[in-house]
């Protein structure tokens, strides 16, 4: 039997707030004045920035729900 596969369902709330905290993230690095200065602290503030967008946007595309037989794997981005 093949596995069947459920991708979840995307609130409109929720993807308001995931999707407002990627772009604050974003914008806060890009746009707010006094951000960091210097190469290192800008390398920083990327790699954070990019780190947590990345896991949000993961935990939002790949949530799913997968049936084989009587088994049930629950997939929510990172985290089986």
């Amino acid at each position: 039997m093949k596995a069947m596969r459920y991708y979840s369902k995307k609130g409109i709330i929720t993807g308001a707030l995931l999707w407002g905290v990627v772009a604050f993230l974003i914008g806060s690095f890009l746009f707010l004045p006094g951000g960091p200065e210097g190469k290192g602290e800008i390398i920083a503030a990327v790699l954070v920035c990019g780190f947590t967008s990345a896991i949000i946007m993961w935990c939002w595309f790949g949530t799913y729900y997968e049936i084989n037989g009587n088994q049930l794997k629950v997939v929510g981005g990172p985290f089986r």
